[in-house]
């Protein structure tokens, strides 16, 4: 009975530890599913927002508008309401070119947005808003209708429901400001395209006053998300000159009595950072460098001492010695193996068969890396982030319009 337990155990061993091999794989599967999937929310709601943040500064560079009215020391001068018509301007835009600014108080002190002429999912994706082609410019009578995401690609209009009536709804373009007050908001289905007309829901009437339309995407969130359209409307209050300064609704008064430019925001750090695509050559061409430079230095001694020892052109004394180092180590090894009750020649074995069976991808990695273990560190660390980066430049662009149910939940479409 004893010679037959002792037979039937290495084959349970062998057993066990492939399907711990198999476990461990799975679970490493899951683990990177499950870092894709949440680096995936990570590019939607916040990285998107950073490559249509660095698209807006170089449009806005690009165009190089003046500057409003100021003593140079960082004290705007308030531009005074003008009377009579509006002009309008621009008169005509090209497609995808700069039509103005918009800047909302009520969505935070630093909120301002690019307006680019159109509203498809390339323009909206990249500039923030846009404006609706078929309705009227700034300054004309009529309905100057913009269309922005609510969630993702900078979120433009996440807080449209968070206005107040007569918020402050300002709009520049090149020469001059267009201040409109917040009248009110509906939920409409996406095929009301009456909200659009020169005078919101009363396609063919002629126009007598000057309207702002917002549309976005409701519900912000969920299963449902996308389905109907935000509405905020508002009205013309009144009209400036740039080169006059800028409007009350935007201005501060700090300690020293500067008047600030309170929606002139600087872009955000991220907004510096460099394209992805050179980012992750430059870090794969990092790890590299540290990896060789780290196998010449660590591993290749190693191997080099290591084939030494195993030569036989050694000399008698050093074998001699190394035969009795060998004798002495593996005497303390059974006698430390008597003394826990467990061979150490048997924990060995078992170690080995681990290694023998294992399936891990982790494993695998960590043992490639060469160098010592601060150097394995930052190769890691650089390898997990080119990965990330190449998930953001390329992987999850593509999920987004290539998996229908990662576009739907990723409001991947133009409102």
């Amino acid at each position: 009975m004893t010679q037959l337990r002792h037979n039937s155990s290495p084959r349970k061993s062998g057993a066990a530890g492939k399907i711990y091999a198999v476990f461990e794989l799975l679970t490493e599967i899951c683990f990177v599913a499950a870092f894709i999937a949440v680096f995936y929310l990570v590019w939607q709601f916040w990285w998107t927002g950073v490559k249509s943040e660095q698209v807006q500064n170089e449009v806005l560079s690009s165009v190089n508008w003046e500057e409003p009215k100021n003593d140079g020391n960082g004290s705007y001068s308030i531009a005074p309401p003008q009377g009579g018509e509006p002009p309008v301007e621009p008169a005509a835009a090209q497609h995808g070119s700069i039509v103005a600014e918009m800047y909302v108080p009520r969505f935070g002190s630093t909120w301002h947005r690019n307006v680019v002429q159109g509203t498809e999912q390339s323009q909206l994706n990249l500039h923030g808003t846009g404006h609706y082609e078929d309705t009227q410019m700034p300054g004309e009578k009529g309905n100057f209708a913009v269309a922005g995401h609510r969630g993702g690609y900078g979120q433009p209009f996440a807080d449209v429901d968070k206005f107040r009536a007569g918020d402050a709804i300002v709009v520049r373009t090149k020469n001059y400001w267009f201040v409109y007050k917040y009248s009110g908001n509906e939920i409409v289905q996406p095929n009301q395209t009456d909200v659009l007309s020169p005078v919101p829901h009363y396609p063919g009437k002629t126009a007598d006053n000057y309207y702002i339309t917002l549309t976005t995407c409701h519900p912000k969130y969920g299963p449902e998300a996308d389905t109907q359209r935000w509405i905020a409307y508002g009205q013309l209050s009144y009209w400036a000159k740039v080169s006059d300064g800028i409007p009350g609704e935007l201005a501060t008064t700090d300690s020293s009595g500067k008047t600030k430019f309170t929606q002139n925001g600087s872009p955000s750090i991220a907004a510096h950072l460099p394209e992805l695509s050179k980012l992750f050559a430059g870090l794969m061409i990092f790890y590299a460098v540290l990896h060789v430079s780290a196998a010449i230095a660590w591993q290749y001694p190693a191997l080099r001492r290591r084939k030494r020892g195993k030569s036989d052109d050694r000399p008698l004394e050093s074998a001699a010695v190394g035969v009795a180092v060998k004798t002495a180590q593996s005497a303390q090894r059974k006698r430390s193996g008597s003394v826990s009750g467990r061979g150490s020649g048997r924990g060995d074995e078992r170690l080995e068969n681990g290694r023998r069976n294992s399936l891990s991808i982790f494993s695998l990695i960590a043992r490639i890396q060469p160098g010592v273990k601060p150097v394995r560190i930052i190769e890691n660390i650089v390898l997990i982030l080119a990965a990330i980066t190449a998930l953001f430049e390329w992987f999850y662009p593509w999920a987004a319009t290539s998996i229908p149910y990662l576009s739907f939940i990723s409001h991947y479409v133009s409102v």
